[in-house]
């Protein structure tokens, strides 16, 4: 196939290729920080591919594809990378074994592997421990703390994730995730310093359709010592189990924390590589 390259606007076969309207697609794009788009066309002019790159709160620029046919990924990605004068981000499935192939083929050098487990809520309930004492903290929703120390915890503890390390923090995309369908104060637990009033660390279990995702669990620094994590975890998965589904899904690139999930019968069903062009 012979494919032609632009980068000009074209509204119509973004739609086309994202399956969205003019007012989907500019809902779905709101507040990110898009740098150009890319677009791919066969010999008849009918676009087959599409590449945008964003810039995101920790600094990265990530290039990501919606494809009618995979012949329009490398010359698209190609494109990309000759524009962009900064280091460049893409993430490729695990499973897709010949376009990582094709990414390395550019350039592009393995940043991390994150993988993909099923872990079932009764399981994970049962082995975690009952800590012993009183607690010197509390754990509220979501919905019960203020947005704004909310959003300030939300920046340090995503700076302290691998691959999202540098985060500076967006407040549109924070405020589109508290308001988004996928957000439920059941799923989603702050725990508060007892008498500082201090917030000390978050857990959020995102309602999604196609079951409940684990989206963070961090504790400022200064209190991981203690039971923080564990009764945020605890409360977080008994609200979300509420919601009907045996298993909620987690991604991690930490090799301690997929170890500890392969010991609570966690199914390994997917995960993706990182690429860096430096």
């Amino acid at each position: 196939m012979t494919l032609t390259i632009q980068s000009a606007s074209d509204d119509d076969a973004a739609c086309e290729l994202y399956g969205l309207s003019r007012d989907e697609l500019a809902e779905r794009f709101e507040g990110v920080e898009l740098l150009c788009r890319w677009f791919a066309y066969d010999e008849s002019g009918i676009p087959v591919g599409v590449a945008h790159a964003t810039d995101r709160a920790d600094g990265r620029v990530f290039v990501t594809h919606r494809l009618r046919s995979d012949e329009a990924y490398v010359p698209l990605l190609t494109a990309a990378l000759d524009a962009i004068d900064r280091p460049v981000n893409v993430t490729v499935n695990s499973a897709l074994t010949d376009r990582m192939a094709d990414v390395q083929a550019l350039g592009l050098q393995h940043e991390l592997s994150s993988l993909k487990y099923d872990v079932p809520f009764a399981t994970a309930l049962a082995v975690l421990r009952t800590p012993r004492g009183p607690r010197r903290f509390d754990i509220a929703s979501a919905t019960e703390v203020d947005a704004d120390l909310l959003f300030e915890l939300d920046t340090e503890l995503r700076g302290d994730v691998p691959g999202t390390d540098g985060w500076t923090g967006n407040r549109s995309w924070f405020n589109d995730e508290m308001s988004s369908p996928e957000f439920d104060p059941a799923g989603y637990r702050v725990a508060v310093d007892s008498e500082s009033s201090e917030l000390l660390g978050l857990c959020r279990m995102w309602r999604n359709p196609d079951g409940p995702a684990l989206g963070l669990l961090g504790v400022r620094r200064e209190r991981r010592t203690g039971f923080v994590a564990l009764e945020l975890l605890r409360e977080t998965l008994a609200g979300s189990r509420e919601w009907g589904w045996p298993t909620f899904s987690v991604h991690t690139a930490r090799p301690g924390l997929q170890k500890h999930l392969h010991q609570v019968d966690a199914r390994q069903s997917g995960g993706f590589i990182r690429f860096l062009r430096p």
